[in-house]
């Protein structure tokens, strides 16, 4: 059913699918309709509504024309062919179904004006998101309530008026606190144009006239100002035969002698953008509330270096100019040593210290009446300090800190914010440019950056699939896109795609107004490094070897770390802990897993390598862990709970391939010998035969020459898999010669449960391909080697085969009783 949308606040508009309503017949439809989803949700007897509508017509002709003019609103609304009615009727009652799909602009702005009513802030006047909130407010009320309309009933008159009343006081209170607010913010054409709507609604209001002064004044407009007072006198004198307020004429008299001035200073030392900020608006409005919120004194935005928490926290700060009555303070602390940090407040604060006692009593003492926005920028080396927030807060009860750091503060009261990068394309599609940048912050930021530095050589839709490279490969990193950016003055994107994956040294800048520590993203990574331990670096480093997400257990397995430590790297923005996707499982079920973003893996897998010895146990620890999970999973594999299996290594599939891909590099028979089963079984369950045949000819190619026992014995259970697969991509021929290569190299060995299983898999291929006489004689050679070797599961598939095939040629009977010992 299409979406019905009604707009009450002003002229009567109705929209059924967004195509306009027109159909109505009559003015007593539109006043049946508005009084009915007035009321949505409640039953109203259709006495009632015919009084209402009707109150000179007797009681049985007004029933008869609520009952003309219901039909008339039903048709006009698609109700004969709707699956869900937007009316439901009875014999005695009518009512508006609250759950049908519709909007109504007096619900949204009553439950706008509601919000702000209810909200939990430190000050209202102030309190950001219910600005937000009234800014929507005011775009839903456009004039009065069905402004315009007149029905020929004083009840339903009444009733009209008095919800009017009710609305436009909410809609001028509304008007008022945000001419307020934006006079507050130094807005002054925007305070203007929301007290000039209360003078709409209410002209002899004085407090919207000396809004409309104090903003024309403010905004250098002082003849218009002076000019408001003259019509003000007019209109309290014709309407109301008062003279102004003495408030009123003290306004006049200050702006006449040049003397008004702005009721709130601006102050603050935030610097200034040289740039646009580019996404984080759900990130804004989080740290907005956080802010205002009575309680919430302490935000701190925790990220790795790079990825734009300066830039959010000033943003954020910039946002709040004007909402402390002592400004906003921002504190660079990145060169910072501890024994600087007081002295360093100080400055940015425009404090003196007397000497008189220890510089933070001072300073406390200073702050302790202050209602102050506090910033401080890059406090992660300054843990050592954070008693002094923590005394500070609770000596200023009236100063916020916004706090961004490369590890949480962990005192308490702190509210943390998480950052990422941001949102960029995941798939490779080929949409156009402009629209890719204006749905994907990422790509939006590359391509500023990109046209700030090369403002010739404009960006079109052939380079979206190079910038979305881009952004994928530094995980929508604000630093690393910048700095790729800068590159464009001489390459083309997809040569910087290009380049970027060659050598993470390739993110240099020469611009000398950059921070050195962000001069390219190895100063960021060696700056993060630098304040581990010697373990946090060991630790670090090591996690290079993960492919993708992994969890708790194997973490602590692969690289040795302890609690404290994963704790720690988290904390430091090194190590993101993250959820799995839904549907998604672990084959730990307690187990948090983590995942290093691209940039900081490849940096640890530098620190790595140039420790050779240690880079090559982790490899051996990180091997062996994944190629063990794989046999751990097998029970599950074979049995009932084969979706938790799949699930499990599903979820650790990159670290699986990276551990098969070791142990064959290596030739490490014992460790692939017991893994071979499973990672068979996985491709074989999943579909994923082309990758399956991939794995297993690597093996083949590998160990061919390993002379051992164990070694041919894989060798030929590798052809047996890859054969299979071989099979299963359509490749007969190809298939069957693996096969019975494998099967040749296995009786050498005497390896039975490995022969039964090759045998097993020809006669699959046999039945499947129609040929049931080679399919029952290598069935039943497997039945009998299963039997001598005691091999359950290869004696079940061999037993099923060859019901399958008894069955496809009739013999029904010792279809049965296969199938039946099967079971057993």
């Amino acid at each position: 059913m299409s979406h019905l949308e009604i707009h009450l606040l002003g002229p009567f508009q109705v929209t059924l699918g967004r195509v306009p309503v027109t159909n109505f017949g009559a003015d007593t439809a539109r006043a049946l309709l508005a009084y009915l989803v007035w009321h949505a949700g409640v039953p109203l007897p259709r006495e009632t509504l015919a009084e209402l509508l009707w109150p000179e017509q007797p009681a049985d002709k007004a029933l008869h024309a609520l009952s003309q003019t219901l039909n008339r609103l039903r048709k006009a609304l698609g109700e004969a062919t709707a699956a869900s009615p937007f009316l439901n009727l009875t014999r005695d009652t009518i009512e508006f179904n609250a759950q049908a799909d519709y909007d109504l602009d007096v619900t949204a702005f009553t439950r706008l004006i509601a919000a702000c009513q209810q909200h939990s802030h430190r000050d209202p006047e102030v309190c950001g998101s219910c600005q937000a909130r009234r800014e929507q407010a005011a775009a839903l009320y456009r004039v009065d309530l069905l402004s315009g309309f007149f029905l020929n009933s004083r009840a339903f008159e009444e009733w009209l008026v008095l919800q009017r009343e009710l609305l436009q006081r909410q809609a001028i209170e509304t008007f008022y606190a945000l001419a307020a607010y934006h006079e507050r913010h130094g807005r002054y054409e925007r305070a203007y144009h929301y007290a000039w709507r209360q003078i709409e609604l209410e002209p002899w209001r004085e407090a919207a006239q000396r809004q409309l002064m104090r903003s024309s004044a403010l905004n250098g407009q002082r003849g218009t100002a002076l000019m408001q007072y003259q019509r003000c006198c007019q209109i309290l004198a014709d309407e109301l035969g008062v003279a102004p307020e003495r408030e009123t004429t003290a306004l006049y008299e200050q702006i006449q002698a040049e003397q008004l001035e702005p009721g709130t200073v601006l102050t603050h030392n935030l610097p200034a953008s040289l740039t646009t900020f580019v996404g984080r608006q759900m990130e804004l409005a989080h740290i907005r509330e956080r802010i205002n919120q009575p309680h919430d004194r302490l935000v701190t935005l925790v990220g790795p270096g790079g990825i734009g928490k300066t830039r959010l926290a000033v943003q954020a700060a910039q946002n709040e100019v004007g909402n402390f009555r002592d400004g906003v303070c921002f504190v660079s602390l990145a060169a910072v040593a501890a024994s600087e940090f007081a002295t360093s407040l100080a400055q940015a604060l425009s404090f003196t210290f007397t000497g008189n006692q220890s510089p933070w009593l001072e300073l406390f003492d200073y702050l302790r009446e202050k209602d102050l926005l506090l910033v401080l920028d890059s406090f992660e080396h300054l843990l050592s300090e954070v008693e002094q927030i923590a005394e500070l807060l609770r000596h200023a009860p009236h100063v916020r800190l916004l706090v961004s750091s490369r590890e949480r503060l962990n005192i308490h009261g702190e509210w943390v914010m998480p950052l990422a990068g941001l949102p960029y394309p995941q798939d490779g599609g080929n949409e156009p440019l402009a629209e890719e940048a204006g749905e994907w912050a990422a790509m939006q930021l590359f391509e500023q950056s990109a046209r700030r530095i090369r403002s010739d050589r404009p960006l079109d839709r052939s380079d979206a699939p190079a910038i979305k490279r881009i952004c994928q490969f530094v995980d929508g990193l604000p630093l690393g896109l910048e700095l790729a950016a800068v590159w464009s003055r001489v390459l083309a994107c997809h040569e910087i795609a290009t380049e970027i994956q060659r050598n993470v040294d390739f993110l240099q800048t020469s611009l000398h107004d950059v921070p050195e520590r962000h001069r390219s993203l190895r100063a960021v990574f060696d700056h993060s490094w630098a304040l581990l331990s010697s373990e946090e670096q060991l630790v670090f480093s090591r996690q290079a070897v993960f492919q993708g997400s992994f969890d708790r257990t194997a973490t602590l397995a692969v690289t040795g770390a302890s609690s404290a430590v994963l704790a720690t790297l988290i904390d430091k923005s090194l190590l993101e802990p993250v959820t799995p996707m839904p549907g998604q499982g672990s084959h730990e079920a307690s187990s948090q897993r983590y995942q290093l973003h691209s940039l900081l893996q490849h940096y640890a897998a530098e620190r790595l390598a140039a420790a050779p010895a240690v880079e090559a146990e982790t490899r051996d620890r990180h091997g062996r862990y994944y190629l063990a999970f794989l046999q751990r999973c097998l029970p599950d594999l074979k049995g009932s709970a084969l979706r938790r299996a799949l699930e499990a290594i599903g979820l650790e599939i990159n670290n699986v391939r990276a551990a098969w891909k070791w142990a064959v590099a290596h030739k490490r028979s014992e460790e692939l010998a017991p893994a071979l089963e499973g990672l068979y079984l996985f491709y074989e369950a999943q579909g994923w035969f082309q990758e399956g045949e991939e794995s297993f000819r690597r093996v083949v190619q590998a160990l061919q020459d390993d002379h051992r026992s164990l070694g041919q014995i894989i060798v030929g259970r590798a052809l047996a898999c890859r054969g299979w697969f071989t099979f299963r991509q359509g490749r007969y021929a190809e298939a069957r010669q693996l096969l019975e290569q494998s099967l040749t190299l296995l009786r050498e060995q005497a390896a039975l449960p490995a022969v039964a299983f090759t045998l097993n898999r020809l006669g699959e291929m046999a039945f499947l391909s129609g040929k049931y006489a080679e399919a029952q004689a290598s069935c039943q050679e497997s039945r009998r080697l299963c039997q001598t070797a005691d091999d359950s599961d290869g004696l079940v598939t061999a037993l099923v085969t060859l019901g399958r095939t008894a069955c496809a040629q009739g013999n029904y009977a010792e279809a049965q009783h296969d199938s039946e010992e099967a079971l057993t």
